[in-house]
This record gives C-alpha cells, structure tokens and sequence, in this order.
C-alpha cells in the first residue's frame, strides 16, 4: 500500500516543503534541515484518508483482491516472455547482452 496510495503524496508534500524553504532563502539543506522538512512533509502525506485509501486500493481493508488481480492481468498481457519472441522470424538469439553497438551488430548479422 506504500506505494500505491502514500509514496506520491509523500513525494510532492516533501517537494513543497523545500521549495517553500529554499527559494525565499536560498540556503543549502544540511541534514537536520532534512529530518524537519521530512517530518513535516510525512506529517502532512500520511494522513488516515490516504492511509485507508491505499489500503482501500491494493484491495486489503476491506478484503477485494480484483484490483490487484486485474492489475496483474493487465500486465501479464502487456508483458512477452521469450517464447513469444521465439515464434516471430524476424528474431535472433543473442548470445549475451550486448553492450555497444557494434556488439550488437556482431550478434545480429550472424
């Protein structure tokens, strides 16, 4: 549920929180400034209605695993495994992961 429902929120709350310190100001952050403007942004994130939400989401409280069932589905359908590469003609084995191109053009003109 962390990142479904409070990790974005946490995200822009802490990017808020050092804009409206860094530019009237234009100081550095050392690392206390970090744990206060944190603690403010994790304060202001992490409330009960996105907590629940989350929860909500990712189909735990209350229990409905068709949310995440369906986002697997999606994604499984989305995804090709190597098998499937296998069946087209235009494919070639690569005998390992090529790091430049003229390993690739190597692997591919064989």
């Amino acid at each position: 549920p962390l990142d479904v429902g409070l990790f974005a929120p946490l995200q822009l709350a802490y990017q808020k929180a050092i804009e409206d310190y860094f530019l009237p100001t234009t100081i550095g952050i050392n690392r206390d400034l970090f744990f206060a403007l944190y603690k403010e942004a994790r304060q202001q994130a992490y409330t009960l209605r996105n907590i629940t939400s989350a929860f909500k989401k990712c189909g735990i409280v209350p229990f409905n695993p068709c949310p995440v069932l369906s986002e697997l589905q999606n994604a499984t359908a989305l995804s090709r495994t190597a098998s499937d590469f296998k069946d087209q003609e235009d494919s070639f084995p690569l005998e390992r992961t090529p790091y430049t191109k003229c390993e690739l053009r190597q692997q591919t003109s064989r």
